[in-house]
């Protein structure tokens, strides 16, 4: 019995292996069903009916009026017998390409509309889909989703040949639609660039080119699909909560707060804001035990709340009358280059080009161009050199510059550089400072070799000397003040960053009778400030108003001409849920603040230049509780 047992076993797997090479059933297709899947045995296929298809409504996508009415467009044209193209739907990941057929089919299946979906894998057997639907009334869509192939595979071929270039016509009854990540389908390969040569400095790939723009070319009609908005975002967010019967739960000011953050920083955990990314996010927030998970949720800081806190300075406008402007740069660690620019892209829905192996830059943002960058100018440069191939240089150069970009990596930071931003829009980089901390940025106190600081350059309000010497007054008079609000790391007071002002520059410039034109204005400067280590670096500024004569006392190339101030002292402490641009930049207005005001100002400077001739006083850092009490602005 036990014998018999066995010859049934092995007969039984042997039947379902001759099952997998053995041709199927040849029972027809059930036409009367909507949607279809081509499945596939050995080299033997059939159409699969799907009784129940997603129920995707057009409704649902939204932000993409332009792409919803050029599919239906087409396809209508295509039920009513009239010229439509095949369509190929490309761009970002999870930006509705395969929703928006599946939504235009449901819309248009009851005016006999037919989907049949097949794997690029099975695309070899095109040929007997097409034999199957020839004669058909009904009108097919043939759908093929995540589109992309090697030049080599033979669903490539068999695509290409029934879009265009078979000897066969294709039926009038079937249309193509695909969506790929790709417009042009195939991988784009370093070594094709071997076969490359220059034209009157163009650079040709030639054939290699040619085949790779052959296929996509075969579809009529391109449809592009790019990241959504923050904007878009949080509406797409707002429509699947409604759709998943939430909506009413978020509607209190203090939950709108709650949904947003929590919104945005699932978007930047997976690096894209994206249709998909909203439903997910929508799925995970309704399925949350509302009261309880709410305040999980609000975890780090309270982004609305920090909003808030920015204070306004005095000047609003520069000399052109149009709104000041702010640019912001963030030092961190815990995030890689390429999930730092991720992650700042995915915010502010930029997209990222690289500039070398160490540098890319995020654009799209009408205020300017992004960077995010390893903080290292000798890496930066090796970064956007190339190598020659298979040659002992070749390899002993990549190799020197990976032993130097793994030491590096140990204490170098990653940085993000924003372009000036309206002073509108700083609560923005609030946001991002919480998105970036809820992904795993770290800042300065993370470690004891994080010399990590948060640097901004305000736009400055007017570049007259009377002006910018009230500013610089000013930030003198405040300096001892915001070292002491600062808290400084030891990781970087140990460095020359941040060094303080001469204390005989501090007595000239704060003296009552020092108002001096901008020439002497840079030369004394420059006479005691010839670097860019300074707690608040004017280079960049008089290298702006007068290059000539800056140039003639330093060759910094990290000095770059721009009309604002550097303020380089503060930490950046991102890690901590504490911590935000609000901070810093609250201290700094109050720079500006008694710059602003004449009459306190020279009061202020008296103050300090008595205090200066007192070292006990200094010694017991009395000046911070004096200006606090007398000088300082009242909120």
């Amino acid at each position: 019995m036990g014998a018999k047992k066995r010859l049934l076993r092995r007969a039984e797997t042997l039947l379902e292996r001759l099952a997998d090479v053995l041709p199927a059933g040849t029972e027809p297709p059930d036409w009367t069903a909507h949607a279809f899947r081509w499945r596939r045995r050995g080299d033997h296929g059939w159409l699969q009916a799907v009784p129940a298809p997603h129920r995707i409504a057009l409704d649902d996508l939204l932000c993409l009026d332009r792409q919803k009415a050029e599919i239906e467009r087409n396809t209508a044209a295509f039920l009513a017998g009239r010229g439509a193209n095949n369509v190929l739907l490309w761009g970002s990941r999870g930006t509705g390409k395969s929703s928006l057929i599946k939504a235009v089919f449901n819309a248009m299946r009851d005016r006999g509309l037919r989907l049949i979906e097949v794997d690029k894998d099975d695309l070899i057997q095109l040929p007997e889909i097409l034999e199957l639907i020839g004669d058909r009334p009904e009108r097919f869509i043939l759908f093929c989703d995540d589109l992309s192939f090697e030049a080599s595979e033979s669903g490539y071929k068999a695509l290409k040949a029934a879009l265009d270039g078979s000897i066969t016509a294709t039926p009038e009854n079937l249309l193509i639609y695909a969506t790929s990540n790709r417009r042009h389908l195939l991988p784009e390969l370093h070594s094709e660039n071997r076969e490359a040569r220059f034209v009157d400095g163009e650079l040709h790939h030639g054939e290699a080119v040619e085949e790779k723009i052959s296929l996509s070319d075969r579809f009529g009609l391109w449809v592009a699909f790019h990241p959504f908005s923050q904007i878009q975002y949080l509406t797409l967010v707002r429509h699947w909560l409604a759709r998943f019967g939430r909506a009413s739960e978020v509607a209190a000011p203090e939950a709108h707060e709650t949904l947003e953050r929590a919104a945005l920083q699932w978007a930047l955990r997976r690096g894209s804001r994206s249709g998909r990314t909203a439903w997910q996010f929508a799925r995970d927030w309704s399925g949350r035990d509302w009261p309880q998970d709410r305040s999980a949720m609000r975890s780090g800081t309270d982004t609305g709340e920090a909003m808030s806190q920015l204070k306004q300075p005095p000047w609003l406008q520069n000399t052109e009358g149009k709104m000041r402007r702010v640019g912001v740069e963030l030092e961190m660690s815990g995030l890689g280059l390429d999930a730092l620019a991720a992650g700042v892209a995915g915010f502010f829905a930029l997209e990222i080009e690289s500039r070398g192996r160490y540098e890319r830059v995020l654009k799209g943002d009408p205020a300017g161009d992004w960077v995010v960058e390893l903080d290292y100018d000798l890496l930066k440069r090796l970064g956007r050199e190339t190598y020659a191939e298979d040659t002992l240089e070749g390899e002993i150069a990549q190799a020197a510059e990976g032993a130097l970009a793994r030491v590096a990596g140990a204490i170098v930071p990653v940085e993000v550089v924003g372009p000036p931003l309206p002073l509108e829009r700083l609560g923005e980089v609030e946001g991002l400072i919480v998105c970036l901390r809820e992904a795993g940025a770290k800042g300065t106190s993370d470690s004891l070799v994080n010399a990590f600081g948060m640097q901004f350059n305000p736009e400055v309000p007017g570049t007259d000397p009377d002006t910018i010497t009230a500013c610089l007054k000013a930030f003198l008079c405040l300096s001892d003040w915001l070292v002491a609000r600062a808290d400084i790391d030891l990781a970087r007071r140990v460095t020359c960053y941040v060094d303080p002002f001469p204390a005989d520059y501090i007595r000239k410039v704060i003296a009552p009778d020092y108002r001096p034109d901008l020439s002497v204005l840079i030369d004394d400067y420059l006479a005691d400030n010839p670097t860019r280590n300074r707690m608040l670096d004017m280079l960049p500024l008089f290298l702006f108003l007068d290059e000539e004569r800056v140039r003639k006392v330093t060759q910094d190339p990290l000095v770059k001409a721009r009309p604002t101030f550097h303020y380089r002292l503060p930490d950046c402490e991102i890690h901590k849920p504490d911590w935000g641009l609000y901070l810093a930049w609250n201290d700094w207005v109050e720079v500006e603040r008694l710059a602003a005001d004449s009459e306190r100002l020279n009061g202020c400077c008296a103050a300090y230049r008595a205090f200066l001739d007192r070292p006990l006083e200094r010694w017991l850092d009395a000046w911070k509780d004096v200006l606090e009490a007398e000088w300082l602005e009242r909120p």
